[in-house]
């Protein structure tokens, strides 16, 4: 009898948790409403018509690996049964997610699931099971083993579902894993500026090099997003949504890629000259101190995984485009070319950001158009060497045209390189042969 008993407790356990050694859930639990972290799948609501973001009742399953993982070959899934032990439906993978308090950011799960860190994923609960008795079984691993559990350490040894057999036991031969690398850089660098007291310089080295000797340049990127973590995932991806063409032509040219956030510290509805003369110096004053740390976190990249110090090309859109010729205009050295997209406010041009060939797109329909129109006039003036490129019945957004535009123009950028060190940035001998040219623009039209 005892003999029995504990076969029958061994085998219980077995099935609350199937055993491996590379993969493990950790806990499978239920939201209902939201949770003291708020962390779970919300449909986004519409701030401007005071319309509340929406919580899904959901579960959540924290899983881990025992080294670093991709997560897009991984088995992620979750069934639902009925009272009766019915399979009502199964999720085949994570639905978008916030899972940190207070972001806005939603997505799946990391593209690298670092060794022994949990990772959170969520499963939207059958609307046809809300109100009643239900038991979720999570499953997570991939094509050679995975591993299967329930909420409450109820056991799944009764439950049928598809690829049961394969959570039941440990795989038949060993398997040969290796780590996934992640060549992703992260330096974080304090400034003397309370408003915006460290950035986070993240720096990927071009996918198809083997040395950073080979690295040719680099792509400087100011980006929006609402956490840190959002730009890792971003950076980590092999195909993000917004990087995947800026990434592809980084890869091209084998240019590392250089990274960071933008963090509004100026007016962005009105331009330099629009300010009262204080407000304008304290704000210049801030901004200072930001692009030297930027500046000084940089040469310590330089210094430590050698890439070049300077020749970058610089992208920013909307508030990082505010914040990426603020910080060309103070230091110019670093930048070759410069690609802005609806910025809508600007800061006061600087003599020596003459020194950089520059590229300005806007919608017509922009409320920072007319503003853009005036800072490129200020910046002609000043023996600017830029290209001003308002896109028709465009307004506050981003265009393929301009995004296009952008990679023509950063292509044609790298073939004046050489030009730009032998001139020094001095752009004036550049500008009349350009003009004397009988093809003045940059590329074909």
């Amino acid at each position: 009898m005892k003999l029995m008993c504990s076969l029958v407790l061994l085998l219980f356990v077995q099935n609350v948790q199937a055993v491996s050694d590379f993969f493990e859930i950790k806990d499978v639990r239920t939201h209902l409403k939201p949770g003291r972290d708020e962390a779970g799948i919300w449909i986004p609501g519409n701030p401007s018509e005071q319309i509340p973001d929406v919580f899904v009742p959901c579960v959540e399953v924290r899983v881990t690996t025992a080294m670093a993982t991709r997560s897009g070959g991984l088995v992620m899934r979750a069934h639902f049964f009925d009272e009766n032990k019915k399979l009502v439906s199964t999720v085949l993978q994570p639905v978008a997610a916030r899972r940190v308090t207070g972001s806005t950011d939603a997505y799946t799960a990391s593209v690298i699931i670092p060794e022994g860190s949990q990772e959170r994923i969520f499963f939207p609960i059958p609307a046809q099971l809300l109100g009643k008795k239900f038991t979720t079984v999570a499953v997570f691993g991939d094509k050679n083993e995975t591993v299967a559990k329930t909420y409450s350490d109820v056991s799944f040894f009764g439950l049928e579902f598809p690829g049961k057999d394969l959570a039941l036991g440990r795989p038949k031969k060993a398997i040969d894993r290796k780590p996934s690398i992640d060549p992703l850089i992260e330096h974080v660098v304090k400034t003397r500026n309370p408003e915006h007291p460290q950035i986070t310089l993240f720096l990927r080295p071009p996918n198809n090099i083997t040395d950073s000797s080979e690295i040719q340049g680099v792509m400087a990127m100011c980006v929006i997003a609402s956490s840190v973590d959002d730009i890792r995932r971003r950076l980590q991806s092999k195909s993000s949504e917004d990087f995947t063409k800026i990434m592809a032509f980084a890869d091209k040219h084998k240019l590392a890629i250089l990274c960071w956030g933008a963090r509004t510290i100026w007016r962005p509805e009105q331009n330099y000259d629009e300010l009262e003369r204080e407000t304008a110096r304290a704000l210049d004053r801030s901004f200072d101190e930001v692009a030297n740390a930027w500046d000084r976190g940089v040469s310590q990249l330089v210094s430590k995984y050698g890439i070049p110090s300077n020749g970058y090309l610089l992208w920013g859109v909307c508030a990082s485009a505010q914040w990426a010729h603020r910080l060309a205009l103070r230091k110019p050295d670093r930048f070759l070319a410069v690609y802005v997209h609806i910025p809508s406010s600007f800061d006061k041009p600087t003599q020596d950001g003459a020194k950089v060939l520059w590229l300005l797109t806007t919608g017509e329909l922009d409320v920072g158009y007319q503003r853009a129109i005036s800072w490129y006039r200020d910046c002609r003036a000043a023996g600017y060497p830029m290209i001003y490129k308002p896109v028709i019945n465009l307004g506050h957004a981003t265009s393929p045209i301009s995004d296009n535009l952008g990679l023509q123009f950063f292509e044609y950028a790298l073939t004046k390189s050489a030009q730009r060190q032998e001139l020094d940035g001095n752009w004036k001998k550049f500008l009349d042969e350009q003009a004397q040219s009988e093809n003045s623009t940059p590329w074909p039209e």
